[in-house]
């Protein structure tokens, strides 16, 4: 963005209140330079809100953790926290991706879809009959990845004459608010057992995390 703005001659505060609209929109590529132009003037700027396309989170494992068993404990604990924030954003997830690098440089990849949900249970469903199909490896895994796809809102939902499953929309309920009181991982589902002491919150280029919603303690 610094190379942007100087190659348009704006290197200073000064600079930059002395362009015109035309120049902002020009630096920024688009109707941002606009907002930033009013925005710079202290007029009412309306932003649309964003739609986020994916929830997930990837780790690459520590060497302790670099078993097929370990790996899967560790996209578990990752699939847990990617559906308290799908719940948290009040979006549903149709469809999930798994991904694992080995150290060999060989990979594993699948992709499930399914009714949408937020439901933890269900998702746990969709991972666990992923891996089912999976292939044994005997390679070193060395990154794991979880990401839901098809995003829609909660308040959209129409429900569906064939559920994926039974809800536990209660039980969710009750895990997120035991864990928000005390404090993550007070309350969990089995499958992330020798795997809570790994992942914790990291900042990501592409998610700044919310500390009361992902963080550890």
């Amino acid at each position: 963005m610094e190379v942007r703005l100087q190659a348009n001659g704006i290197n200073s505060i000064q600079d930059l209140w002395n362009a015109d609209k035309q120049l902002l929109h020009k630096v920024w590529g688009g109707i941002e330079g606009e907002r930033m132009y009013d925005n710079l003037r202290g007029e009412a700027v309306y932003s649309p809100p964003t739609h986020k396309s994916s929830v997930g989170h990837s780790h690459v494992l520590a060497p302790d953790y670099r078993t097929e068993e370990k790996a899967y404990a560790v996209l578990h604990r990752l699939l847990q926290k990617a559906a308290l924030r799908l719940r948290t954003y009040e979006l549903l997830a149709s469809a999930m991706t798994v991904k694992i690098k080995y150290l060999n440089g060989s990979k594993w990849t699948d992709e499930l879809h399914f009714t949408e949900t937020q439901d933890t249970v269900h998702l746990i469903n969709a991972i666990t009959t992923m891996w089912q199909r999976k292939t044994p490896s005997h390679a070193t895994p060395l990154k794991v990845a979880i990401t839901l796809i098809n995003l829609s809102e909660d308040k959209t939902k129409t429900p569906t004459l064939f559920p994926f499953g039974k809800s536990s929309e209660a039980l969710n309920a009750a895990i997120d608010k035991l864990n928000n009181m005390y404090k993550k991982n007070t309350v969990y589902f089995g499958g992330a057992h020798i795997a809570l002491d790994s992942a914790p919150m990291r900042i990501a280029f592409t998610h700044i995390p919310d500390p009361e919603v992902e963080g550890d303690e």
